[in-house]
């Protein structure tokens, strides 16, 4: 056994157990309150708390073992991460109260044999959306098999709920990205372009029968093209946002018609210059923050000026890499 396969081995016994030997003492486990920002970076394989005020950032956990990737919270307040790296792709659970890291779910590694597998059903392949439904089971975008799971949070257990012979509608011809739930429970999926300069595609899909619509893309809805969408929110009016890698740009997008309006890029909106914007999220003040590779910045939805709240040179703390997702916490 390499090396390698010696520290993956150590990581994957580590996370499926909650081992304490790598855990964090009691006095190091953060406390996260409300309004406070979570951030995964792909680049040195942690979640950050970034607090929302002064910008000051504080690693929660470094110890995840893959790339983390879309955040969700269960029920009881633990955080919940896509791991979308294929020797670790598994969906992982932080426990707030003991700093330990578990694996909720996974069907092994086709690179890896030490990985575990906990739960049944169809192997991720490298998970990269998540989210939580009002009843409890968590959404999973499965990037390579272009694929929505249904997970139970508590067994592991695997489902197919959309994708290659489940569900109606046009297949998802891209890369998975993050997922959004709108009012009526349905999936909003984003779903990026199939090669450079291609175009990308905002679905919505049944969470009953898998069936799949385009909210907005080329089929649907007027304005600039989806270049390489990535993230996504909804206002509390049901109004879809999202950024777009491929211009730089936050995108809004009318949910009936799929209509698209840019309302913050590099030519459009003053103050930080917009470059990887990914992650996006409404804070408790209903202000729209975009995570953007190694800065936080606010978005006035109005104007589409860009106000950073933390930045390398914004807050004190060990500076993120690459930006991923964000997730503010709301109590």
């Amino acid at each position: 056994m390499n090396r390698l396969s010696i520290c993956l081995l150590f990581v994957c016994f580590a996370v499926a157990c909650g081992s304490s030997d790598k855990g964090l003492q009691p006095e190091d486990i953060p406390i996260l309150s409300e309004g406070d920002i979570l951030l995964t970076d792909a680049a040195q394989r942690a979640l950050f708390r970034i607090h929302p005020g002064t910008g000051d950032r504080t690693v929660v956990t470094d110890r995840i073992g893959g790339v983390p990737r879309q955040i969700a919270r269960d029920a009881n307040g633990d955080l919940l991460i896509a791991l979308s790296e294929s020797s670790l792709p598994i969906v992982l659970r932080f426990d707030i109260r003991m700093g330990d890291l578990f694996i909720v779910s996974s069907g092994g590694s086709p690179v890896d044999p030490n990985v575990p597998i906990i739960g049944s059903g169809p192997a991720f392949l490298g998970p990269v959306g998540l989210m939580r439904e009002t009843s409890g089971q968590l959404i999973v975008g499965d990037q390579p098999s272009a694929t929505i799971f249904r997970v139970d949070p508590n067994s592991g257990d695997r489902a197919v709920v959309s994708g290659p012979g489940r569900g109606d509608g046009p297949p998802f011809t891209g890369r998975i990205k993050q997922f959004a739930l709108d009012a009526d429970g349905n999936l909003l999926l984003v779903v990026g372009s199939v090669s450079q300069g291609g175009e990308g595609r905002i679905f919505r899909i049944d969470p009953d029968s898998g069936d799949r619509t385009i909210v907005s893309g080329p089929e649907m809805g007027e304005g600039p093209r989806l270049m390489d969408p990535e993230g996504i929110v909804l206002s509390t009016l049901n109004t879809i946002f999202i950024t777009d890698i491929g211009q730089a740009a936050v995108i809004q997008i009318d949910p009936i018609s799929g209509d698209r309006t840019i309302i913050s890029s590099p030519f459009m909106g003053e103050g930080e210059l917009p470059d990887i914007p990914s992650g996006l999220a409404f804070n408790t003040l209903d202000q729209l923050l975009v995570a953007d590779r190694t800065v936080i910045y606010r978005v006035d939805i109005d104007t589409g000026n860009r106000t950073v709240i933390s930045a390398p040179i914004i807050g004190q703390g060990e500076p993120f890499l690459v930006a991923d997702d964000i997730f503010v916490i709301k109590n």
